[in-house]
């Protein structure tokens, strides 16, 4: 069947992370193709450089070129729009991160147009991340410096496609932690990231928790969770974070706990002690949360808890959200460039 968009024409779009590398073939606001593989900057890291990346992107760029030709009359691309990781110093080339506050303008001019025939005869735009704080900051000024790849494209598509209300606060919960504030002007103001999903993590696989909960966190909250979740924000609170996490090995002795309900304790113990340090952040806040849908509905009680509202952006807006953003941002430097 052939498929024709409108708006911005045809191109390729890359979001690269740390671990996942997802490509989509786009002509104008529809997608044609989208593919993903599991090989990201961590890759390029390990193996100390990064040809596993620019093969796994040359193969997904023409696996998604060729399911959109079969679906469109023509099929001719005009560039390859890049954001996340794979414009840091793991990813395809590194792009100097852009000074906060930083918006679809500041972002494109500072696009690198990078030409890589090994992964795709089109120009490549690697898409800048924004930084915040001093270039040069000190040990007083930790405060207030952060970076993000990739988010910036996100949350800027989110305005366009009227999904996050200006001035808008982000929250996104993948392996890192991080808010993200949009000012007025569509501009990326400001960000503040934290290791929590990492900690989550290594806390659930890597210590003798392991043996007390859940392999693996389930797909989406049901109503008993809710009580061990909200037990866990609550022994934070009381114990602090070191204390409250072995408590989730203590809970074997109470009765009528589980291995799910134990995990889903831990849970709350890291959301609360992330959510201590945001609280004045998000007070009486409309948040836009992204990331698996568990983690989402969990935020989006502990906000409420906190008297502020969470908006969970499910995989399909927030995959529109990043293609809107990336081309936004393209589009102006392209159009520039020619």
């Amino acid at each position: 069947m052939n498929e024709r968009g409108s708006g911005s024409g045809q191109r390729l779009v890359i979001d690269g992370g740390t671990t996942t590398t997802r490509v989509w073939a786009v002509d104008g606001d529809v997608v044609l193709a989208r593919g993903s593989a599991m090989i990201g900057a961590r890759d390029s890291a390990r193996d100390g450089n990064n040809a596993r990346l620019v093969g796994a992107v040359r193969d997904l760029l023409r696996e998604a070129s060729a399911e959109a030709d079969a679906r469109t009359s023509r099929w001719d691309p005009r560039y390859v729009a890049a954001a996340g990781m794979i414009t840091s110093p793991l990813g395809l080339a590194e792009v100097p991160h852009v000074a906060a506050p930083a918006g679809i303008d500041e972002l494109a001019r500072n696009v690198r147009t990078l030409s890589l025939p090994e992964a795709s005869p089109l120009p490549i735009l690697l898409v800048p991340g924004v930084r915040c704080g001093p270039l040069e900051p000190g040990l007083s000024d930790l405060a207030e410096v952060d970076v993000m790849r990739g988010e910036e494209a996100v949350c800027l598509g989110l305005v366009r496609t009227g999904r996050l209300p200006l001035p808008g606060l982000a929250l996104s919960v993948g392996s890192h932690w991080k808010q993200v504030e949009v000012d007025a002007d569509v501009r990326i103001a400001s960000c503040t990231t934290t290791l929590s999903g990492e900690l989550l993590h290594a806390l659930r696989t890597q210590t003798v928790l392991a043996a007390s909960i859940d392999a693996a966190l389930p797909p989406r909250l049901e109503a008993g969770d809710l009580d061990a979740f909200r037990a866990g924000m609550r022994e934070r609170a009381r114990s602090g974070l070191p204390r409250a996490a072995f408590c989730t090995r203590l809970l074997e002795r109470v009765a009528g706990s589980s291995a799910r309900s134990r995990l889903l304790f831990l849970l709350g113990v890291v959301v609360d002690e992330t959510l201590a340090h945001w609280r004045d952040a998000v007070a009486g806040r409309t948040i836009a949360l992204l990331g698996a849908p568990v983690l989402c509905a969990a935020w989006r009680e502990a906000l409420a808890d906190a008297g502020s509202q969470g908006v969970v952006i499910d995989a399909v807006d927030a995959e529109s959200a990043f293609i809107a953003g990336a081309t936004a941002i393209a589009e102006r430097a392209f159009g520039t460039a020619e």
